[in-house]
């Protein structure tokens, strides 16, 4: 899985999974789905910026993805890791 798919799939059981609704904070938990969203977005941003940029340069990619602009927000996946029980 992808960074872009754990924070999507984190906003997606903030909205969906039943232990979530339960604790009722609809409001919270939407603002939290539509920050891992957009975080998501960001980072798709940076593969398509990335594969355009790099097209040569597979090492240059890999760390314009994993430590350079287009890496994901590290707040972000945190916080996905932990409502997607991956967190190490």
């Amino acid at each position: 899985m992808n960074p872009a798919d754990e924070l999507r799939t984190a906003a997606n059981n903030l909205r969906h999974e039943p232990q979530w609704i339960r604790l009722g904070h609809d409001a919270l938990f939407g603002a939290l789905a539509d920050w891992l969203n957009q975080a998501a977005r960001y980072y798709d941003a940076g593969v398509q910026a990335a594969d355009d940029v790099f097209r040569d340069d597979p090492a240059g990619r890999d760390a314009f993805l994993t430590t350079g602009p287009g890496a994901p927000s590290e707040h972000a996946l945190a916080v996905a890791r932990q409502i997607n029980g991956t967190a190490p």
